[in-house]
């Protein structure tokens, strides 16, 4: 438990450097990202995992419940959308053991 909770915790902060720069690569990927690119692109970002069918689906699940992640009205959302989708995969099992 010690273990996730120090992960999750330095991810939650959206203002950290490593976060920010997650959120500024998804900024600037041309468009729209849609939900399979979102979880794509942040499992790539923390590192080089291979989640299971049913983490991949319960990141999936998460990432299609608001759509397309769009930067623009709502800005302060999206970053935090972004920083809790890093908070699930750093607490998914495949992070933790890697």
């Amino acid at each position: 438990t010690e273990r996730v909770n120090f992960a999750v915790g330095q991810v939650t902060d959206i203002e950290k450097p490593g976060v920010r720069s997650m959120i500024d690569r998804l900024r600037n990927y041309g468009g729209p990202v849609t939900p399979n690119n979102f979880v794509g692109e942040v499992l790539d970002f923390v590192g080089p995992i291979i989640p299971s069918e049913e983490t991949l689906t319960t990141l999936n699940e998460f990432a299609a419940e608001e759509g397309d992640l769009i930067f623009g009205s709502n800005e302060q959302d999206t970053e935090e959308r972004v920083g809790r989708m890093m908070q699930l995969v750093v607490a998914c099992p495949e992070y933790q053991f890697a």
